[in-house]
């Protein structure tokens, strides 16, 4: 049995960069400038990608600035389009192009340059784990009501005395980890 991969991110906006430049061919000039700049921040993107890729599929938010650059391309292409043929939107076309380098400065400061190294690998991890201290949470909620049957009995096997200490451990670790955030 074959596995579905997915293609890396950076290598989907390259082709939708590709697909903006071929679609500003057929426009005018304020079209042709407009979707130059959108498919030159979709490159931008993927670069950024390619820098950190540690943003990708990242669940603390670090890449929300990449997908809203992603959105706003997207969005800009059809925007365009309409515009050419007459539809008062140039003006609106063009503002939200002209946002793509603000946000795509944002999204470079939110890569880490360092996430090969220890130190950056260690600050990532500690990242991640902070954004997920409730589920850390849930983690011993879940072993508590595992365990709470057989901590009233009154003779406790070990395991459910370890099993408790976990918990207690896990709660612990999730208190310092939101602390750090």
């Amino acid at each position: 049995m074959t596995a579905i991969t997915r293609e890396p991110r950076q290598v989907a906006l390259r082709r939708q960069a590709a697909d903006l430049d071929q679609k500003a061919a057929d426009l005018v000039r304020r079209g042709k400038d407009v979707l130059k700049t959108a498919a030159d921040a979709l490159r931008e993107a993927a670069n950024i990608y390619d820098l950190d890729p540690t943003l990708e599929d990242c669940t603390t938010n670090r890449e929300r600035d990449l997908d809203l650059i992603v959105e706003m391309c997207r969005q800009l292409w059809p925007m365009t389009r309409q515009a050419a043929r007459g539809d008062a939107l140039w003006d609106e076309a063009e503002a939200m192009a002209a946002r793509l380098p603000e946000i795509l400065a944002k999204a470079r400061k939110a890569a880490r340059l360092d996430h090969a190294t220890p130190e950056g690998s260690a600050a990532i991890s500690r990242l991640w784990l902070a954004h997920e201290c409730a589920t850390i949470r849930e983690a011993a909620g879940v072993i508590r009501r595992a365990i709470a049957k057989q901590a009233s009995l009154p003779y406790v096997v070990h395991e459910v005395a370890e099993l408790a200490a976990l918990a207690d451990e896990l709660i612990a670790r999730a208190d310092r980890l939101a602390a750090q955030r």
